[in-house]
C-alpha cells in the first residue's frame, strides 16, 4: 500500500506555553493557544517559523483557538470558571472583531465546513469543592451575516435529567455528588460530520458522546462508548456460508377447494434457522450445533380474501416443526452432516406444525390460494433451543408465547403457557399446555413472544427473553417502552421462580438515527449468572444495529420476589396481584387544593392473617414523601403505609400536578387472601404495569435492571447476513457462534393468491460466523512490576475519548477518537483510589490478595463510583481509566475499529526506553543548559510511571487527507509524546504507517493538519504544539511509493515499520541502477549492505525473521557492496540490483562483515525481531521519501539516526 513519511523541518519555542494551534492558509500564521495570549507564529518559511506578535486574553485565559476565511476564534473561560465564558473573534492581525457569550468554562471550538458556524463545547466543570457545579452545554453561534453579527444558540442537556438512570444503565457515566444529568455531563471536543449537519462531541469523564443537530441546536442523544474488556482479545470474525441446503417441501401443484386452479409447485428450501447451541466435539474434531426453523415459510400478513382482515399465508401447511443439527469442520471451513429431528406431540405421532393455536386470537391461516387453514393447539413459531444435560431440547415460540420441552428423538415432554391461555379460546386449562406462566404474557404483540431460551445449569433454572416489550396494557405501551421481561422457571414443574427486567439499548425516547433496537435475536448462558443476549434493528447492512452483550443477573432484582401493587378505586379493595404498580394521581383533584390533616391520611388497608414487618413506599416527586414503615402481625391491621403530613390539624396541602407512585417491597411471600383497600375518598387509583415503567421510574421504586456490557455490533466487526442473528452459541473454548434467519428465501411481500409465493431471486445466504477474541488488547498496569508486562487482566478500561475528530471514505461518515481517559478529583469529590485499596468480592476474584500485588494490578488507579454490582459494598467489577488505545465509530456510534494494546507494543518496540513515562514536570528532564535531553535512560527518566495510570495517554488526533487517502494523527501525551500515524482507508482496519517523535517535544497536547494546497511550501505539513515543552514543530509529510511501484517504501510488519527498496514494477530489464549519496556524522566505522528478501516481511530463502540463523542467512544473501564512508563526508555512487527483487539494508556497527559473521560485531535490521543481542531499537528510518536514516548506537543511543544517511537519488 502507499505510504507517507513524517520529517520534521522546523521548531519554535515558547517562552508562555503551547496547547492548541489552528493554521490560517493566507497569511501562512499559526495561532497557537499559550493560556494568557494567543500567539501568532509565521510560516511562510517553515524551516524558520518566527513569532509575529501575542494577543492577549482576559478573563481566564484561552482554552480554544480556530480559524476560517481569515476569522480567528478563541474560546475564553471566565475569572470564575464556573461562569459563563466567551468566545472571541479576531482577524489574522489579532485584532479583535467581535465576543459572544457561550456557556460555562468553552473548552474547545471548532467551524463547520462551510465557515458559517462556530461550535463550542463548554465543559461546565465544578468548582474544588463541588458545590458550584454548572451545566454542560455546547453553543452554536452562527455568523453567516458576520461576525458582528453573531447570534448565539445553546443546546443544553436539561431535557435529559428525568432521564438519569435510563442513560447510567446504558452505560454514561453519571456520578458526580447530586448532580443532575445536565450537571454531570462535561462536553470536552468537537467533530463536525464532513456535511455540517451534526456534531459528535466527547464527554470524557462520563465515557460517551453527545449528538448535536446543528441546524435545531438540539442534543438528540447522548451515547455510551461502552468498555474495553481487558481480559480478553478485540473479537474478531470468520464466516462460513452454508452450502446449498435441502428441498424443505414443494407448494401445492393444486387447489384443494377448486382442481381448476392449478401451479408448477415451488421448491422451498430449509431454511428460517433460529436460535443455536452448541453440542460440543465431534469425535473427528467438528464444531457441533443444534438450530431450529420457526414456523415455516410463509408469506407476508395480508388481507388475501378481501374481508378487510390480514391473514397469515402458509408455504407449506403441513409443515413439521423440527430440530436441525449440523457440523463445522474449521479446518476445510465446509457445513457439513446436516440432519434433522422431527418434533410430535406427546402421543409420539401428532406432527407439531407451524400453524396459529387460537381462532379468534391468533392470526387467521390460510394456504397460498387463500384457503382457510386449521389451527394447531400445539402449533410452534419456535425460536430459542438448548439442549439439557438429559439429552432432552428445550425451545421457545413466539406465538403464546410458549415455553417446550421434547425428548432427545422429538417427543413433546411437556409445553408452558400463560395462565388463562385456555381462557382466551374458551376452553379448559391445559388445552393448548401447561398454564404455569404469568397471565401478562399473553398480551404479547404478534409474532413477538419468546425469542430466545438459555439454561442455568448452575441454579437449574431455564430463562426465556421476550422478544419486544408487552403490550401490556396495549400496543402504545410496548412502542414506547424499553422493558424486556426475562421469565426463570423450574424446569421440572414450569413454575416461575424469578423475572427481571431488561433494558433495551435504544429507548422509546431516543432519535437515534437509524432503525431502533427494540428485539431481543437470541440468548444463551455463559455461567456464574452471565448470559450473552443480541439485540437487534430490523435494518441490513454495515449501518445496521445488532449488539451483543455480556448480561449479569448480579444485582438484578428478581421481581417475583418483590410485589408491585395493583389497586383500584372500589372500597371493597381487590385481589393482590404480582408485578403491578399502585399508581395514585389527583386527576380528580386537578389544579384544585383538598386537605389532609394528621387524622386524615391516605390509607392503604392490608388484610391478612400474616403480615411481613417492612414496606417501603416511595412517591416519585423531587422532595416529596419517601419512607418506610413496620406493620405487627395482627389480623386484619389497617395501617397507613403513605402519609401526606400536614404540619397542623386542618392544614392544606396542594397536591396539584403531582403524581404519586407507592410500592411495596416484600421479604416473604403474601398469602393469598392478601387484600388491598383504598379508601380516600376523590382521588383515581389508576393501574400501571411493569412496561409502563422508565428506568428512572424502577430505579426510583429500588428495581435494579439486569447489569449488561456491549460485546460488539455484528455488522461492525463484518457479519451483515440479513436483518435477523437469530442464533447464539457459546463454545467450550469461549469464542462465539451466531446464525442468522434467511427467511426461507422468500420475500417480505404479499402473496398473489395464486397458489405461488414471492420467492427472492437473490435470497440471503444462510451463515455460521464465530467470533473469538484474539485482537491484541493487554496493558501494562502496573508501575511496580520491574520492566514492560503487557499482558490481559480481568479489568474493563472505560475509553473516555478526549479529542475527536470526523472523515469520510465512500461517502460514510466516521469518527475518530483518541481514548486518553480521565477522572475526577477534586477536593470535595474525588473518584480515584487504587486497586489494592478496593475491597473485591471474593466471588467475582477469588484470587484478590495476588492481583492487587503492586506488581499486577494493585497499583492501577480505578475508581470507586461503579464496580458495585450488586449493592453489597464490595467491588465485582474494576474499571480503569481510558481505553490506551485509539478508536474508529461510525455515524450511529458503533465501534468499527480499536487499536487494543497497538500503541503499547510500537512503543515497547521503538522507544522501549521511555515506555509509559511521565514527563509532567519539564524541569525534572532538563540538563544544566535548561534543554530537554532523553539520552538519560536512569529511572529517574520516568519510565514505566504512567503504567499504573493510563499509559502512553492518546490525547490529541486530527485527521488529513493525502493523495486522496485519510491519515489519521494520534498524539501521545506521555511515553515520550511523539506522533502515531495510520492510514484509515479501511476504517475497520486502519494500519500503522509510522510513529515520529521529536528530541526535545514534550506532550503534545494540539495537532493540525495542512493540506498540500494549503501548505507555505505545497507540501502537506502537520504543526505539533507540545504542552510541556512549550514547543510548536512542523513535519513535512512526503508520499511514499507502495509494494508494486518503482521506489523506496516503507511497510508494517507485526507493528513496525519496515524501510526497504522494491524493484518489482521493473519487469522490462535484467538489472536495475541505483544511484545514491551517502554521508557519515559517527566515531564508529559502520557498514552498510542491502540483502535480498523473499517478500516484504523479510523471509530469507524461507527462512523467518526471529528464526534461528536468520541473521546468518541475511548476511549471506547481500546483494550489493558495502556503504561506507568516512567521518563527516559525503560522497556519492551507484549500484545494481536485479529487477523485480526486493532488497532491505542492514547496518553493521562499528564493525565489519567478518566481524559480524563471527559474532563480534552488533548487526541492526529493519526487522527488530532480526537484531543481535536483543535490541529492541529501530535502528533504521526514513528521513524523508528517499532518504535512509542509521543509527549505530545500542538501544538507540543519541537517536540522530546520522550515523549513515543513504539518500537515493535515482532508480533506473
Amino acid at each position: 500500500m502507499d505510504k507517507i513519511n513524517l520529517n520534521q523541518i522546523g521548531t519554535f519555542t515558547s517562552e508562555d506555553g503551547a496547547e492548541i494551534v489552528a493554521h490560517d492558509s493566507a497569511t501562512q500564521r499559526l495561532f497557537v493557544t499559550t493560556g494568557d495570549t494567543v500567539e501568532i507564529i509565521d510560516i511562510s518559511d517553515p524551516a524558520n517559523p518566527t513569532k509575529v506578535k501575542d494577543i492577549e486574553i482576559g478573563g481566564g485565559g484561552s482554552n480554544s483557538v480556530a480559524v476560517n476565511n481569515g476569522i480567528v476564534a478563541v474560546a475564553v473561560e471566565a475569572d470564575t470558571k464556573q461562569d459563563n465564558g466567551v468566545v472571541e473573534f479576531y482577524n489574522a492581525e489579532g485584532i479583535l472583531q467581535a465576543s459572544v457569550t457561550v456557556g460555562a468554562l468553552p473548552d474547545m471550538l471548532t467551524f463547520t465546513p462551510d465557515g458559517n458556524k462556530v461550535i463550542v463545547a463548554n465543559e461546565g466543570e465544578p468548582n474544588d469543592d463541588y458545590d458550584v457545579d454548572p451545566n454542560g452545554s455546547i453553543s452554536i453561534i452562527d455568523i453567516s451575516a458576520g461576525v458582528a453579527s453573531a447570534t448565539v444558540t445553546t443546546a443544553g442537556f436539561t431535557g435529559f435529567n428525568d432521564r438519569k438512570q435510563e442513560l447510567i444503565e446504558k452505560g454514561v457515566r453519571i456520578y458526580g455528588p447530586d448532580a443532575t444529568v445536565a450537571q454531570d455531563l462535561e462536553p470536552e471536543y468537537i467533530a463536525v460530520s464532513p456535511d455540517g449537519s451534526t456534531a459528535f462531541v466527547t464527554l470524557q469523564e462520563n465515557n460517551a458522546v453527545a449528538v448535536v443537530d446543528i441546524e435545531t441546536a438540539t442534543v438528540t442523544e447522548v451515547l455510551p462508548l461502552g468498555y474495553k474488556d481487558h481480559s480478553k482479545g478485540q473479537p474478531t470474525l470468520t464466516q462460513y456460508e452454508f452450502p446449498s441446503l435441502p428441498v424443505l417441501g414443494t407448494t401445492a401443484t393444486e387447489n384443494p377447494e377448486d382442481s381448476t386452479q392449478t401451479t408448477a409447485g415451488q421448491d422451498i428450501l430449509l431454511g428460517g434457522l433460529s436460535g443455536l447451541f452448541y453440542e460440543g466435539k465431534a469425535d473427528n474434531g467438528n464444531l457441533k450445533f443444534v438450530t431450529v426453523p420457526d414456523r415455516g415459510p410463509n408469506g407476508n400478513s395480508a388481507d388475501v380474501d378481501g374481508d378487510g382482515a390480514k391473514e397469515r399465508p402458509f408455504a407449506l401447511p403441513e409443515y413439521q416443526a423440527r430440530v436441525v443439527k449440523f457440523e463445522l469442520n474449521e479446518t476445510t471451513g465446509v457445513i457439513e452432516n446436516l440432519s434433522e429431528v422431527l418434533l410430535t406431540r406427546e402421543d409420539g405421532t401428532t406432527p407439531i406444525t407451524g400453524r396459529p393455536n387460537i381462532p379468534g386470537v391468533d392470526e387467521v391461516p390460510v394456504d397460498l390460494f387463500g384457503n382457510e387453514l386449521g389451527y394447531d393447539e400445539f402449533g410452534a413459531d419456535l425460536e430459542g433451543v438448548v439442549i439439557a444435560d438429559d439429552g432432552s431440547f428445550w425451545m421457545v415460540d413466539e406465538y403464546r408465547p410458549a415455553i417446550y420441552n421434547f425428548d432427545s428423538t422429538g417427543k413433546l415432554i411437556n409445553r408452558f403457557v400463560a395462565e388463562g391461555t385456555g381462557d382466551l379460546a374458551d376452553q379448559p386449562a391445559g388445552t393448548f399446555g401447561t398454564e404455569t406462566l404469568p397471565a401478562e404474557y399473553s398480551s404479547r404483540r404478534p409474532n413477538r413472544g419468546f425469542e430466545a431460551v438459555a439454561l442455568d445449569t448452575d441454579e437449574s433454572i431455564l430463562y426465556a427473553f421476550i422478544q419486544t416489550p408487552l403490550a401490556n396494557p396495549d400496543r402504545a405501551t410496548s412502542n414506547g417502552s424499553d422493558i424486556i421481561r426475562v421469565l426463570g422457571i423450574d424446569p421440572t414443574t414450569g413454575e416461575p421462580v424469578a423475572e427481571y427486567a431488561y433494558l433495551l439499548e435504544d429507548t422509546a425516547k431516543g432519535v437515534r438515527p437509524g432503525g431502533r433496537v427494540d428485539k431481543i435475536g437470541d440468548a444463551i448462558y455463559a455461567g456464574d449468572g452471565k448470559f450473552y443476549v443480541i439485540e437487534r434493528d430490523s435494518e441490513v447492512g454495515a449501518d445496521a444495529n445488532k449488539f451483543i452483550f455480556d448480561t449479569n443477573l448480579l444485582g438484578a432484582t428478581n421481581l417475583l420476589n418483590s410485589y408491585l401493587v395493583n389497586v383500584n378505586s372500589s372500597a371493597s379493595g381487590v385481589e393482590f396481584d404480582l408485578n403491578l404498580q399502585l399508581q395514585v394521581n389527583d386527576d380528580g383533584n386537578n389544579l384544585l387544593n383538598f386537605g389532609f390533616s394528621s387524622e386524615s391520611q391516605l390509607v392503604l388497608g392490608l388484610i391478612t392473617s400474616s403480615l411481613p414487618e417492612d414496606i417501603f413506599t416511595s412517591v416519585n416527586e423531587d422532595g416529596s414523601i419517601s419512607g418506610s414503615v413496620s406493620l405487627d402481625n395482627s389480623p386484619e391491621l389497617t395501617q397507613a403505609i403513605a402519609t401526606l403530613m400536614a404540619t397542623e390539624p386542618g392544614e392544606t396541602i396542594d397536591t396539584s400536578g403531582l403524581e404519586f407512585l407507592l410500592s411495596n417491597f416484600f421479604s416473604e411471600d403474601l398469602s393469598e387472601n392478601t387484600f388491598i383497600e383504598n379508601i380516600l375518598d376523590g382521588v383515581t387509583v389508576s393501574r400501571a404495569t411493569l412496561e409502563q415503567f422508565s428506568a428512572d421510574e424502577l430505579a426510583a421504586l429500588g428495581v435494579n435492571a439486569v447489569n449488561k456490557t456491549k460485546v460488539t455490533n455484528l455488522p461492525s466487526i463484518g457479519y451483515q447476513a440479513g436483518d435477523k442473528p437469530e442464533g447464539l452459541a457459546l463454545l467450550d473454548d469461549g469464542r462465539l457462534a451466531v446464525l442468522n434467519d434467511n427467511d426461507f428465501g422468500l420475500l417480505d411481500e404479499d402473496i398473489p393468491v395464486d397458489g405461488t409465493v414471492p420467492v427472492n431471486p437473490n435470497p440471503t445466504p444462510v451463515v455460521l460466523g464465530i467470533i473469538e477474541f484474539d485482537g491484541g488488547n493487554q496493558l501494562d498496569a502496573s508501575n511496580k512490576d520491574e520492566g514492560i508486562n503487557i499482558k490481559n487482566h480481568p479489568i474493563l478500561g472505560m475509553y473516555q475519548p478526549d479529542a475527536i475528530d470526523s472523515f469520510a471514505v465512500d461517502g460514510k461518515t466516521y469518527y475518530i477518537t483518541a481514548n486518553e481517559g480521565d477522572a475526577r478529583d477534586y477536593d470535595g469529590f474525588s473518584e480515584e483510589v487504587r486497586v489494592k485499596d478496593l475491597q473485591l468480592d471474593p466471588t467475582a476474584y477469588p484470587d484478590a490478595a495476588t492481583l492487587q500485588a503492586d506488581e499486577n494490578l494493585g497499583r492501577l488507579k480505578t475508581t470507586t463510583e461503579m464496580g458495585d454490582t450488586d449493592g453489597d459494598g464490595d467491588v465485582d467489577q474494576i474499571f480503569s481509566y481510558g481505553g490506551r488505545s485509539f478508536s474508529i465509530w461510525d455515524e450511529f456510534g458503533n465501534q468499527v475499529f480499536d487499536s487494543g494494546d497497538q500503541i503499547a507494543r510500537i512503543l515497547e518496540s521503538q522507544t522501549p526506553e521511555l515506555f509509559n513515562a511521565d514527563f509532567d514536570d519539564d524541569d525534572e528532564f532538563k540538563d544544566v543548559d535548561g534543554n530537554f535531553d532523553f539520552s538519560d535512560t536512569s529511572p529517574s527518566f520516568g519510565k514505566d510511571d504512567r503504567s499504573d495510570d493510563k499509559g502512553a495517554e492518546p490525547e490529541s488526533v486530527t485527521v488529513g487527507m493525502i493523495d486522496g487517502k485519510p491519515y489519521a494523527f494520534v498524539g501521545l501525551e506521555r511515553a515520550g509524546g511523539g506522533v502515531l500515524v495510520y492510514d484509515l482507508s479501511d476504517p475497520t482496519a486502519p494500519k500503522f504507517n509510522q510513529y515520529i517523535r521529536t528530541e526535545g517535544d514534550v506532550a503534545p497536547e494540539g495537532l493540525q493538519f495542512i493540506a498540500a494546497a494549503d501548505s507555505p511550501n505545497g507540501e502537506p505539513m502537520l504543526a505539533v504544539v507540545n504542552e510541556v515543552s512549550k514547543t510548536t514543530t512542523l513535519y513535512e509529510i512526503a508520499s511514499l511509493k507502495a509494494s508494486g511501484d518503482k521506489g523506496i517504501f516503507t511497510t508494517d510488519v507485526n507493528g513496525t515499520t519496515v524501510e526497504l527498496i522494491d524493484l518489482r514494477g521493473f519487469d522490462n530489464q535484467a538489472t536495475v541502477t541505483v544511484d545514491y549519496t551517502i554521508s557519515r556524522e559517527a566515531d564508529f566505522n559502520n557498514e552498510v549492505y542491502f540483502y535480498a528478501v523473499d517478500d516484504i516481511t523479510g523471509a530469507v530463502d524461507g527462512k523467518q525473521v526471529g528464526d534461528e540463523g536468520y541473521m546468518e542467512a541475511a548476511l549471506n544473501k547481500l546483494v550489493s557492496p558495502v556503504f561506507s564512508t568516512s567521518d563527516n563526508n559525503t560522497e556519492s555512487g551507484s549500484v545494481e540490483f536485479d529487477a523485480g527483487s526486493i532488497v532491505v539494508p542492514v547496518i553493521i556497527a562499528d564493525g565489519t562483515l567478518t566481524e559480524a559473521l563471527s559474532g563480534e560485531a552488533e548487526v541492526y535490521f529493519p526487522y527488530i525481531g532480526a537484531n543481535t543481542n536483543s535490541d529492541n531499537f529501530d535502528h533504521i528510518k526514513m528521513l524523508n521519501s528517499n532518504t535512509f536514516g542509521f543509527e549505530d548506537l545500542p538501544e538507540g543511543g543519541d537517536k540522530d539516526f546520522n550515523d549513515i544517511v543513504i539518500k537515493i537519488d535515482n532508480i533506473a
